[in-house]
């Protein structure tokens, strides 16, 4: 009963009475958009340009990240070792200093001395 009577004063007394939001019209929460925007979206003159270079830039990076070459030390050791061990199965010289692994795919060239023009070496 006190309760009762403590809400009736708090009512008549307090501005923001039972009423409070009614006197200034319906709750417009379901007609209201941010930034007064409408509901039909349409792209503005930067848009089309931007989404188009964040799409080129991603098939790009996915294209160049997935076939760069294996740069690993511990490949190219891998490699070497495999190389190496089949010269030696095969009753070949194996000399320290020397990569094996890349002289398929590449030019072996040699100098004698500091300074001097390198040769190609024959093997």
């Amino acid at each position: 009963m006190l309760t009762r009577r403590f809400a009736r004063i708090s009512n008549r007394v307090s501005p923001l009475g039972k009423g409070f939001g009614k006197r200034w019209g319906t709750d417009g929460r379901k007609e209201a958009t941010l930034f007064n925007e409408t509901t039909e979206t349409k792209w503005e003159g930067w848009e089309p340009i931007v989404y188009t270079t964040y799409a080129a830039s991603m098939i790009l990076l996915v294209f160049g990240l997935t076939n760069r070459p294996n740069t690993s030390i511990q490949d190219w050791a891998r490699e070497e070792a495999l190389v190496r061990l089949k010269r030696y199965d095969a009753g070949q010289e194996v000399k320290f200093g020397v990569h094996y692994s890349q002289i398929d795919n590449s030019p072996n060239f040699s100098k004698e001395e500091v300074g001097a023009v390198p040769e190609l070496a024959e093997e």
